[in-house]
């Protein structure tokens, strides 16, 4: 990312970082290094919000002050990193205050962030309201919507609504800048908000490959097929699913003792959606799946560099893009992946499709095509 376009000589940077057990956390700091190194001419702040961190936080990283978002009233540029999920609330936040603004650039993670937009104005933090919330309906689903006060409490809205719809401040035109990482979250915003599509810039994923080494070295071995599920275990990432087609795989391979499915991540919903009540207890007896939870990176990039290949699946989707696909394709490792929103234009080894049926034989499929692309069968790369 290249801020030569703003006047600032100090850029505030809004976005969580570790120990913050989210990928946007993670991808920040590797970005950091190349926006410093793009931008020698400039100083930055990285801003938070304290409150979210149980842990002593630094006074700087990589030179940069960090300091807290309530305490940052200053007249710099300020890049807000916006995503659906609750880390980045205060980023939400700050971009509603902004209203009157255009000292502001955007680095959208996920253009459709209505859940957590919504959440937001139920709750009343401002300044954010029922109110704002019926304004964004009204411009993200229409004037007909029923955006009534009672409607809004029930939180009422069909699901396939939350996933698909944009709901990010309706302010978004006034940004200086907006950095997407895909072509598809482009093209939804500037489509749903009507913004030129010439106001968007492409930021695809910096590398995030920890070249330290890691901690545990897990080394691959000739007579072993591995495959892995990396980042957050929840619904949308069909973790369910992979795991379903696996069991189906074992019953077509002649030696079930020759392949491991890892399953590396924190647990989203340890009450509705726990491996460990849908994952066999014998297949953990037989290490034929291992859940890992939640790892550090050094661990991660380890175990992930191990793998024969690595599935990476989302339906529904809030548009986007990951950085386990990234790292994954990065390292040399094959990629099975469905054609699916921003997932369409990723380089997959493997692509299945989203639909239930046919995604379990697509899946089963593609981890027996690696299977015998490993024990030196034929197979050939494509769809399923």
């Amino acid at each position: 990312m290249n801020f030569s376009y703003i006047n600032s000589k100090i850029i505030d940077l809004y976005s969580p970082i570790p120990p913050i057990k989210s990928g946007t956390a993670n991808y920040f700091l590797y970005a950091l290094d190349e926006i410093i190194t793009r931008n020698k001419e400039k100083k930055f702040n990285i801003v938070i919000d304290k409150r979210d961190y149980e842990k002593h936080i630094p006074c700087k990283i990589k030179d940069c002050n960090i300091i807290d978002f309530s305490q940052c009233t200053n007249g710099n540029h300020k890049i807000l990193f916006i995503a659906n999920n609750k880390w980045h609330n205060y980023c939400h936040r700050t971009l509603g205050r902004l209203i009157d603004s255009s000292n502001f650039s955007l680095v959208i993670h996920e253009p459709c962030c209505y859940m957590i937009v919504k959440e937001l104005c139920i709750q009343c933090y401002y300044p954010y309201s029922p109110e704002v919330l019926s304004i964004i309906n009204s411009i993200d689903l229409g004037n007909d919507s029923a955006h009534d006060y009672f409607f809004i409490k029930r939180k009422n809205i069909h699901y396939s609504c939350e996933y698909n719809t944009v709901g990010i401040h309706w302010n978004l035109n006034k940004a200086a800048r907006i950095f997407v990482h895909s072509e598809f979250a482009a093209t939804k915003i500037s489509v749903d908000r009507n913004i030129p599509r010439t106001r968007f810039s492409l930021y695809k994923h910096p590398k995030t490959i920890n070249s330290e080494g890691s901690k545990e070295a897990i080394n691959k071995t000739i007579n072993e097929v591995r495959f892995g599920v990396f980042g957050w275990i929840q619904k949308s990432k069909q973790t369910r699913e992979i795991v379903k087609a696996f069991i189906d795989y074992l019953q077509k391979i002649p030696n079930k003792k020759s392949t491991t499915l890892y399953i590396v991540g924190e647990i989203a919903d340890s009450v509705n959606y726990n491996p460990y009540d849908w994952v066999p207890n014998s297949l953990l007896k037989s290490k034929n799946i291992i859940i890992k939870g939640y790892v550090d990176d050094d661990e991660f990039d380890s175990i992930m560099s191990s793998m024969d290949a690595v599935i990476s699946l989302r339906y529904p989707s809030c548009g986007e893009t990951s950085g386990v696909v990234e790292k994954c394709i990065s390292m040399g490792i094959k990629a099975i992946g469905n054609d699916y929103n921003a997932f369409a234009e990723e380089d997959f080894d493997y692509i299945v499709p989203t639909n239930s049926i046919d995604q379990h034989s697509a899946l089963v499929n593609a981890f027996s095509c690696v299977y015998n692309d490993k024990l030196n069968y034929n197979t050939s790369k494509g769809s399923f």
